[in-house]
């Protein structure tokens, strides 16, 4: 038996996914089925094979139609006797399609990783209608296509439950996609003469970008020694992706400094104090599971996929509703204290490597994986 992770995006199989693919290797082969894009080279060297999904992110939905005749090109050859795993809503959709034109629903086995709900269950206009249009067509589509859904947070899993009128035992939760505890560096200084801030995140508005420049000016009024840093970039296959005069902006706002893309972020945090995440909905924050194990202090709106992180408040704190006053006041505070409860850091640090670690996962991901398997 061979194990396919499948995603639209060839980023929704890098980073964790990638090293949960090798461990997953140890006792299956694991293949990726992803388009050949700019993460391509990035994950090739994790995975048995690759297969090319021609798929064009920047074209809507509604002219996608061709991705999924790519997409049976390569499965028709693969379905017997394997698992196929796919991650985001977006793939599950395609793979089911897929399945439905081979007439294959119901003998395939499949487990859909739900990453996150995106847009589509944002409160826009256009979303709630889309909802409302494609609800009984979406109940068709996903009738019996999957073994299990898994769920990075429990509020996206009751809501599609709900919406979907999934069966409940075939909801798992997996909160997260993992961290490799091994390998990150941590931070071991805490002493600060000035104090250095850093987000990460897609520049996408529903991450809260303005709100971060925001609390950037007003904690710059207050206190010039605290530093500023956004990480990230444009994602142009999102609809919500900010404009090239917004991206402008935020370029040259003189309270943030501008970083872009940063690779290998994750053994770079130790160099910060403080991480803030001002997204409006998260599936899971790797940013902040990373930042919170590295050792800063984390603050982030109180959402579905922050709150597992921050729960016990032993170095960081949820805050409500995108508040930034709160968030202003928090990082003047934290700067201002000298004396760091370095207890509470390594607590934090234990609390996530017993949660949250990709050996956790993956065991979990196997678990899941065998059963399928037992069952026949």
């Amino acid at each position: 038996m061979k194990i396919y992770f499948i995603s639209h995006w060839g980023w929704g199989l890098y980073k964790s996914r990638s090293e949960i693919a090798r461990d997953i290797k140890e006792h299956y082969e694991v293949n990726a089925v992803c388009p050949k894009d700019e993460f391509y080279k990035k994950i090739i060297d994790s995975y048995d094979n690759h297969y090319e999904w021609g798929i064009d992110r920047t074209r809507s939905n509604l002219t996608q139609i061709y991705s999924i005749f790519n997409l049976n090109k390569i499965l028709k050859d693969h379905l017997e006797g394997n698992i196929f795993h796919v991650f985001t809503f977006k793939s599950s959709v395609l793979f089911a399609l897929s399945l439905n034109f081979l007439s294959k629903k119901g003998t395939t086995n499949a487990i859909s990783s739900i990453t996150g709900l995106g847009y589509f269950f944002g409160d826009t206009k256009i979303a709630i209608v889309a909802r409302s249009l494609l609800r009984v067509p979406l109940k068709i589509i996903l009738k019996d296509a999957y073994n299990y859904y898994i769920f990075q947070n429990i509020t996206d899993k009751n809501r599609l439950q709900e919406y979907l009128n999934l069966d409940k035992n075939q909801l798992k939760l997996i909160e997260g996609s993992g961290i490799d505890t091994q390998s990150i560096k941590l931070k071991k200084d805490f002493d600060k003469n000035n104090t250095d801030v850093i987000m990460a995140t897609r520049l996408l508005k529903e991450k809260g970008v303005d709100e971060f420049l925001e609390i950037a000016k007003r904690v710059k009024e207050i206190d010039k020694n605290i530093n500023f840093y956004l990480a990230g970039e444009v994602d142009k296959g999102n609809p919500t992706s900010l404009s090239k005069e917004e991206v402008a902006r935020v370029e040259n706002n003189k309270d943030v400094n501008y970083l872009g893309n940063v690779e290998n972020l994750q053994n770079k945090l130790y160099k910060y104090d403080i991480a803030v995440t001002t997204s409006y909905h998260e599936g899971f924050s790797r940013f902040l599971l990373e930042s919170s194990y590295v050792g800063l202090y984390c603050l982030s709106n109180n959402l579905p996929g922050t709150e597992p992180i921050l729960r016990n408040n032993l170095h960081g704190r949820l805050i409500d509703k995108n508040n930034i006053n709160d968030f202003t006041e928090e990082i003047i505070r934290y700067s201002q204290n000298q004396k760091i409860d370095i207890e509470s850091v390594i607590q934090q640090r234990n609390f996530i490597e017993r949660e949250f670690s990709i050996s956790e996962v993956t065991k979990k991901f196997i678990d899941l994986y065998t059963k399928i398997e037992s069952d026949g």
